[in-house]
């Protein structure tokens, strides 16, 4: 096993996991902080830097704009990539068979026909999302074969058996719906995500007659979900099958819907099935690293990419030692493809679950991209993500350790795209099936924003701690989130029950990057300033919060919070310094119930999702141990709370009250490090506008200034005026510290930093030859003298340096006590 090229490691750490709440807070926030989504962040970044090399040589981004403390950038291919908005409403596009596998296109305006049938009511259930229906008058061909059952989903699409779930993404690549071997047409697919997660109302209907079958779904905003839906607009499509075999879609009213994909397959075509041989690697048996318990299951045996026919679609078949599918492992597994110029094909595999992750898309845990194997696994991918590769390390893991890689060269080129652009087609063209379009809506890179803004005013990481990037257009977290933060790196410790390798002291600091959805400017209302002021003091707040144990039981546990990045609803969390109400409570989750006697408990009769607790505000440096009382939360709650967020207002439940103090905290995660003495009190939130070219933001640059001039007076506010926060860009610093004018030999003298101007960088010298690096710092003497002390600070725009003068005396002899 040999590599002729740097390997980058591989570190996998387990954050968290965000989960759906059993019940609702008031003001509905779906916040997607995970590890997934830092994953996906980092992957896309990757990806989206080298497709910029590959595409984009010579084309300089779009300077920044300032407007006041506003940061303006132009959208572009690198911030926002994968847009392929729908743009087919108003059309009718006919399909008639040309062969057994291809069809006629003819486009024109909208044919629809207004006797849409009967309503179809949908299972209940929470699995099925799908009505069958037998054909009554005629048969469908259909590509070789006679259909009579049609089963008929609520995901506007009609399949020809039974669909299972297909959810994991929340809008569905060209990759993720051609490898599916699903018969299915559909004129809108979108995934098969659980019934408590679709957002909108949805009806179909269906109307039979004796050479055609029409079906009509429509879909509007649910007033359910009144921050931030997944569909403002609405949706009326039609799908038309006739006894000729011909199919039909038509597009009445397709309004800011988020994601969909047009697709005809009978999930078996010939060209599915075509295979050529692009790469071929192998590598000698029981060569895995002699340390690791599977290093026979892990070995790699041989290594091919094939191109699918002539197509895009490359088919990566990695032969081990044996199978990797849940159920026939324990532990995690990890398959990784490390393309040379940066691209990841990377598997997880556990004992109950698999994850896979692809270049520019990222992870997720459903899907037909890969296929488990009895000697290994196969995955696909599409050349046009792998950003013409030179060659490439397939590598296994287990429990972090490497066990074996191969490598080779490549030379892979470009196959024929598996999807058409169908607003383009002429009228009659002929189409091969399988015939798909992917209507996507672009993915915020928040990496690379921070990059542009970074790179452009010559910032240092460390001297940034958020960027709250908004834009004035649709991006693909509408479709599952309302905002996430990728966290960054505080330089706590105490802090994140796993933080080897990306969080804590012993790492450089880095900021957090907010993804904060959509400028709403006619939403100023006090209402809703008020959901802004705590959706950005939530998202801020995941610098430090919420990753830590305690101990419960004499063991490390996340019972405060068993989804992880969030208090669990039956936590109590009342606000160290109410914002807005009497009863506040933190923004990050939990509730702040009152004790009503004989086990009840109940909420605010108002939302009051505004503050901090103080043990939040001790996780945060901004909080001395001694200030935080013991809390409690409820266990074995009737009616059930959820694991995560605010539990309802106005709502009184039974619980047992167990009661939580700062010392089981201590005693998993160790003191907070720096203590809140040394700790940070002052931070730098940046905002960004990410604007659609050619859009008028007057509007949105005026509510996202608001937004940012109200945040830094809010967070103080919520945080008692201990902390504070500056919207602006870095001015050079101006040094300032405080010190006693003499001490003694060998008793510790403490130098606190008062710089103006936010330094990101400290240096100290004691004029003895010792020196700190420490924002303050405490330093012993140890002969008499008279000693300059320096401080110089320093940060982007700059350093300055003042000095002060100490006499040091010699300590006076302590007499020993009489006995």
């Amino acid at each position: 096993m040999s590599s002729s090229w740097k390997r980058v490691s591989l570190t996998v750490t387990l954050l968290f996991a965000v989960g759906v709440s059993a019940a609702r807070a008031e003001a509905p926030h779906w916040c997607a902080t995970s590890q997934t989504t830092i994953e996906n962040a980092h992957a896309l970044a990757s990806w989206a830097a080298a497709s910029e090399r590959v595409h984009s040589k010579g084309v300089t981004p779009a300077a920044i704009r300032q407007s006041g403390d506003l940061l303006v950038l132009e959208a572009d291919d690198f911030l926002v990539p994968f847009d392929n908005r729908a743009d087919l409403e108003g059309q009718t596009l006919t399909f008639t068979p040309a062969s057994q596998s291809s069809y006629r296109v003819d486009r024109s305006p909208l044919a629809y026909d207004t006797s849409i049938g009967e309503r179809r009511t949908m299972p209940s259930n929470s699995t099925n999302d799908w009505v069958l229906h037998s054909l009554q008058q005629f048969t469908f061909p259909f590509q070789g074969r006679t259909i009579n059952n049609l089963y008929i989903s609520e995901r506007f699409a009609v399949f020809f058996s039974a669909p299972a779930a297909d959810g994991g993404r929340p809008q569905l690549g060209p990759l993720d719906v051609i490898t599916p071997r699903v018969a299915v047409v559909a004129p809108y697919l979108q995934p098969g995500l659980p019934r408590t997660l679709v957002r909108s109302t949805r009806e179909v209907f269906v109307r039979e007659t004796q050479d055609s079958i029409t079906i009509t779904w429509r879909a509007a905003h649910n007033p359910v979900f009144p921050y931030n839906p997944l569909n403002d607009g609405a949706l009326d499509i039609q799908l038309v099958l006739r006894s000729s075999g011909e199919i039909r879609f038509s597009y009445r009213t397709l309004t800011n819907i988020a994601w969909g994909s047009a697709v005809i397959t009978s999930g078996d075509e010939t060209a599915r099935t075509a295979l050529g041989t692009l790469a071929l690697v192998n590598d000698p048996a029981g060569d895995g690293s002699p340390s690791s318990p599977l290093r026979n299951l892990l070995d790699i045996r041989e290594v091919e990419l094939q191109r699918v026919a002539d197509s895009e679609l490359i088919r990566v078949r990695v032969r081990l030692g044996g199978r990797i599918a849940p159920g026939s492992i324990n532990g995690q597994v990890i398959l990784r493809l490390y393309f040379d110029n940066g691209a990841d094909l990377v598997l997880f595999s556990g004992p109950s679950i698999w994850r896979h992750c692809s270049p520019g898309w990222g992870c997720t845990t459903a899907g037909s991209n890969v296929e488990f194997l009895d000697d290994g696994v196969v995955m696909y991918v599409l050349d046009r993500y792998l950003n013409e590769p030179g060659g490439f390390i397939a590598e296994t893991y287990s429990s972090g350790q490497r066990v074996d890689f191969v490598s080779t060269s490549l030379a892979i080129g470009s196959g024929t795209p598996v999807d058409v652009k169908l607003s383009s087609v002429e009228s009659g063209a002929i189409l091969q099936s399988p015939i798909l379009e992917a209507f996507t809506v672009p993915v915020l890179n928040p990496d690379g924003v921070w990059e542009r803004v970074r790179d452009q005013f010559a910032l240092w990481e460390e001297e940034v701690d958020g960027v709250a990037i908004y834009q004035n257009f649709t991006t693909d977290i509408r479709t599952y989130a309302t905002a996430y933060s990728t966290v960054g790196n505080s330089g706590a410790d105490g802090v994140w029950a796993f933080s080897e390798g990306f969080y804590g002291s012993d790492v450089p600091r880095t900021p957090a990057l907010l993804h904060m959805n959509e400028v709403e400017p006619d939403r100023r209302d006090t209402d809703s300033l008020r959901y802004r002021d705590f959706l950005l003091g939530h998202e801020l707040g995941h610098r430090w919060l919420y990753g830590f144990n305690i101990n419960h039981q004499g063991e490390p546990s996340f019972v405060l919070g068993p989804d992880g990045g969030h208090p669990a609803q039956y936590v109590h969390t009342p606000a160290a310094f109410p914002v807005y109400t009497s009863r506040d409570y933190s923004v990050m989750g939990g509730s702040h119930f009152a004790n009503l006697g004989g086990g009840e408990f109940g909420t605010p009769t108002t939302t009051g999702a505004f503050g901090y607790s103080w043990h939040e505000l001790y996780l945060m440096g901004l909080a001395a141990p001694s200030e935080v009382d013991p809390w409690f939360f409820l266990a074995d709650t009737e009616p059930r709370l959820g694991n995560s967020y605010h539990p309802p207002t106005d709502t009184v439940v039974k619980g047992n009250k167990v009661d939580v103090g700062l010392s089981q905290m201590i005693a998993t995660m160790g003191p907070r490090f720096p203590s809140s003495e040394d700790s940070q009190r002052t931070f730098r939130v940046l905002f960004v506008l990410l604007e659609k070219p050619g859009s008028d933001i007057v509007a949105d640059e005026s509510i996202l200034q608001e937004y940012a001039s109200r945040f830094p007076g809010y967070f103080n506010t919520a945080t008692g005026s201990r902390g504070i926060v500056t919207t602006s860009l870095p001015i050079a610093p101006a040094s300032g510290f405080s010190a006693p004018l003499k001490g003694f030999t060998g008793q510790p003298i403490s130098f606190r930093d008062e710089s103006a101007n936010y330094p990101a960088a400290w240096s100290w010298s004691f004029g003895d030859g010792r020196s700190a690096q420490s924002q303050h710092a405490e330093h012993a003497y140890r002969t008499p003298g008279t000693y300059t002390v320096t401080l110089r600070v320093s940060n982007s725009r700059g350093e300055s340096v003042t000095t002060r003068e100490i006499v040091i005396e010699q300590a006076p002899r302590t007499r020993p006590a009489r006995p």
